[in-house]
């Protein structure tokens, strides 16, 4: 039985559009060169089932992502303005709360060195304080399958605000704390709310920015960099109740500043709210944990690859302060804690300058050049020059230009992997959350590890990890 265009698409893609992908298919099969408007200017054209399955079969393989894009991924040569005022609030909402979640994280070292420091609890030992200092990005990452969850039921703005109430009272657990029961469930609550946070965050700027996927990735990004030199600033002037008293105010405030705005901005079409039952997230569940998902070897390279350097990036942010003071055993707290400071804004200068290349000169090349120089900085530099306090801050500078390539460009490879999936199957969450959860395992013990693996006795105790 033959249907009109009208009858069985919605209003954006109308008779013209589907004329023009059934044009567009005629004419990559049969390579014509007639033009559309010469085929079917001024014509009432009517499919049967038949053909309107054949074009929608067939989607993928033309061009014709102006046409249907809520159907398709938008085509990277597009020529729309993706920097709108509106586009502009969302990235900074975003960059807002990647200062409060994973900047505000790298602070957990200088917490944790003041409890090991001063003996402060009772069983306080380094490997329980590496465990501490490591829970927050372990359920941060492997709690974004959940979260993808959450967001796809209640929405991104009730996840995010079920985040921010989270790491509030993680802070607020840090600042009241009597022994290391109270860290632990510091560490937890504010794991918890990191994920809720930044994964709704994250998954929005790939949604509204396509040809600048990369630049506006790393440009969010800049935000861990910002929010962990301005708490090592304030952890160096403060003592580390009242320093946790001040993260946790700077987090409720600037993250329900940022979910207002992109409530107010961003609405996400593909979005269906529905209340949230077992059954539900059962079904949920199993769509993010589907074998079509775990046989993806892209997905799985992508994320063994993340997951290997993001150890590597959590060992230089928990860790070179403690190298800092063996290497100049009487340097000051502040020039130690430094340090970090240092490190975190080279990666304020390198994530965008990062994201940038990607764009212009391939997202795969960049990878893999930022990652070489990340290992040629480690081996040749680290291991052989920094014996003085000059030389860790240049160490820190460069490395930080360099150390945030996976934070930068996993994200953007999955969305580039995503781009032909339409955008209500929500494929990008649930690779991008695949990529975080699976073998995330790793980054509980990383620090744990670290500290097994030095040598406090030797003049550079870090050389064997």
């Amino acid at each position: 039985m033959k249907q009109t265009i009208d009858e069985n698409l919605d209003d954006e893609f109308d008779l013209n559009s589907l004329q023009s992908v059934t044009t567009n298919y005629e004419l990559a099969e049969h390579q014509s060169n007639h033009s559309i408007d010469e085929n079917y200017r001024g014509t009432s054209h009517v499919l049967n089932e038949e053909e309107l399955n054949k074009v929608v079969t067939n989607l993928h393989q033309v061009d014709v992502s102006k046409h249907i894009s809520r159907i398709l991924s938008v085509s990277e040569t597009s020529t729309k303005d993706e920097f709108t005022l509106k586009n502009m609030i969302i990235l900074f909402s975003a960059l807002s709360i990647f200062i409060t979640t994973w900047g505000f994280n790298a602070s957990t070292g200088i917490v944790l060195n003041h409890y090991l420091s001063n003996n402060s609890f009772p069983g306080g030992t380094k490997g329980k304080y590496a465990i501490i200092a490591c829970i927050q990005p372990f359920l941060g990452q492997c709690l974004s399958p959940f979260a993808g969850i959450l967001v796809g039921t209640i929405g991104y703005k009730f996840t995010m605000a079920i985040g921010t109430v989270f790491i509030f009272l993680g802070y607020i657990l840090g600042y009241v704390a009597k022994d290391l029961r109270y860290l632990y469930m510091w560490s937890v609550f504010v794991g918890v709310g990191i994920s809720l946070s930044f994964v709704p965050a994250t998954t929005i700027i790939p949604k509204i920015f396509i040809k600048n996927r990369a630049f506006a990735i790393s440009t969010i990004l800049i935000g861990t960099g910002v929010g962990a030199a301005v708490s090592s600033v304030i952890g160096s002037f403060t003592n580390v109740k009242t320093f946790l008293l001040i993260l946790g105010i700077i987090v409720i405030t600037m993250q329900s500043a940022s979910v207002l705005c992109l409530s107010v901005v961003y609405n996400d079409e593909s979005f269906v709210k529905r209340k949230l039952s077992l059954k539900i997230f059962v079904q949920e569940f199993q769509k993010y944990f589907s074998l079509e998902i775990y046989k993806s070897y892209i997905a799985h390279l992508i994320a063994i690859w993340f997951n290997v350097a993001l150890v590597g990036y959590l060992i230089f942010v928990f860790t070179l302060s403690s190298y800092t003071r063996v290497v100049e055993p009487n340097i000051s707290t502040l020039n130690a804690n430094l340090i970090t400071v240092y490190l975190n804004l080279g990666q304020i200068i390198g994530r965008p300058l990062m994201g940038r290349i990607g764009d212009k000169f391939g997202r795969t090349n960049t990878t893999i050049l930022f990652t070489f120089f990340c290992a040629l900085f480690i081996w040749i530099y680290w291991l052989n020059f920094t014996d003085s306090y000059g030389k860790i801050v240049g160490f820190a500078v460069i490395m930080g230009c360099t150390c945030g390539v996976a934070n930068v460009f996993n994200t953007v490879l999955i969305a580039d992997v995503c781009q032909n999936y339409p955008p209500e199957l929500n494929m990008f969450i649930k690779f991008w959350s695949f990529v975080n959860s699976n073998y995330g395992v790793v980054l509980l013990f990383s620090e744990y590890i670290v500290q097994k693996l030095s040598v406090p006795a030797a003049k550079h105790p870090y050389k064997q990890i």
